[in-house]
């Protein structure tokens, strides 16, 4: 919604470089099925289960080969770029440099949409390196927030507080 309604650090102004690409088809997290596979491709087979990381890194900036992808400065994110569609495309193309996950049959394909949400989720609780000591406040409980309280009870942290001002949500975070 923020590209669409046009902030600056997507179309650029007030001084910021535009960082989208259009046309594109929006769409950043992601399940599919295989349903073509390159000449080149190892390791997918027609009728796969994927879903890949939300960005597709370099592989050749100083963070890629420091195993930080992550912070990849070209980096490209599926659904903001035009040789890029997002999920709301009919197909999508998964460039050789995304990092593409395989989703077991038995998870229904409403579940594994969360997948890559919530390996977000889980990567912000591991950066915070929480431990039993700790009292972990989460603000603001959507869909990263709910994986976050799931990733952080994993970590049996002393005290975990979750604040937000929708009373559904939060009763949704006494179940995670």
């Amino acid at each position: 919604l923020k590209c669409q309604h046009g902030a600056d650090m997507f179309w650029g102004g007030n001084g910021q470089p535009s960082w989208v690409q259009p046309p594109f088809i929006p769409g950043h997290e992601f399940v599919g099925i295989a349903v073509e596979i390159g000449k080149n491709v190892r390791g997918v087979q027609l009728g796969d289960r994927l879903t890949a990381d939300q960005i597709y890194p370099c592989g050749e900036c100083r963070f890629c080969k420091s195993g930080k992808y992550w912070m990849c400065q070209p980096h490209q994110i599926f659904g903001f770029f035009s040789d890029v569609c997002g999920g709301m495309a009919e197909y999508m193309r998964l460039p050789k440099e995304a990092l593409v996950y395989k989703i077991p049959k038995d998870i229904p394909m409403e579940a594994a949409v969360l997948v890559e949400p919530f390996a977000c989720s889980k990567h912000c609780i591991d950066r915070a390196q929480i431990g039993n000591e700790d009292i972990v406040v989460i603000g603001g409980v959507g869909c990263l927030g709910l994986g976050m309280i799931g990733a952080a009870k994993l970590r049996n942290p002393k005290t975990l507080v979750v604040l937000d001002v929708n009373d559904h949500r939060l009763e949704l975070a006494k179940k995670f």
